[in-house]
């Protein structure tokens, strides 16, 4: 629900808010395909303790990316529209 409202927000202005929604629901994707295939060969060769050890590594690395490379949406005065305005 969240990931419209937050593209939007850092494609405003651009014109590329429709390229950028495919990229992200495109990675989305191959990332719901491909999960299932590398967490049932981890379980496979190493075990179910080290798939939810890998699951929960790469939740922290995209949780510490999140925190240092998305920037902070500030406080713009809204327009009539109700759109917020540069």
């Amino acid at each position: 629900m969240l990931t419209p409202l937050l593209v939007a927000d850092l494609m405003e202005g651009t014109g590329r808010y429709n390229v950028a929604l495919g990229a992200v629901a495109t990675v989305q994707g191959v990332g719901a395909a491909t999960s299932g295939l590398l967490a049932g060969a981890i379980v496979d060769h190493f075990g179910y303790s080290a798939a939810f050890l890998t699951s929960g590594a790469a939740a922290a690395v995209a949780l510490a990316a999140l925190a240092f490379a998305m920037p902070e949406t500030t406080e713009r005065s809204l327009g009539a529209r109700g759109r917020a305005q540069h």
